[in-house]
């Protein structure tokens, strides 16, 4: 995941380190794209099994719930970089690190839950 993670960061840096000097560069756009979405690939298998991981018996409801979360995020996500005025590279850079930003959180907050959650539960000998 830190890997995923690390290639989202560098993806978003990609696209927003021109975009803060006014520039727009096809091949930062390009590559930054590739790390971004390379860092996708790898979190969105891994996730989707640590999140399906707790319902073994209800695993055909629970995938179909997060499918619906994921489209309603994305829908989310579509509306609000809509909103935002597209006047060059900067734009998509923050947006991009913006959700990198919001993965970090979103990590951070699942691995909190986990690690109280575990720490209630009784132990088996």
């Amino acid at each position: 995941m830190l890997q995923g993670v690390a290639l989202l960061g560098a993806g978003a840096l990609f696209m927003l380190i021109p975009g803060i000097f006014q520039l727009v560069v096809g091949w930062s756009l390009l590559i930054g794209s590739i790390l971004f979405f390379s860092g996708a690939g790898m979190l969105f298998p891994t996730l989707t099994s640590a999140a399906l991981e707790p319902f073994p018996r209800q695993a055909g409801i629970a995938g179909a719930l997060l499918g619906g979360l994921q489209n309603f995020g994305a829908g989310l996500a579509a509306l609000t970089m809509s909103l935002v005025p597209m006047g060059g590279q900067l734009s998509i850079g923050l947006l991009s690190a913006l959700m990198v930003l919001l993965v970090i959180v979103a990590l951070h907050y699942a691995r909190d839950q986990n690690d109280t959650h575990h720490t209630l539960l009784p132990q088996n000998p």
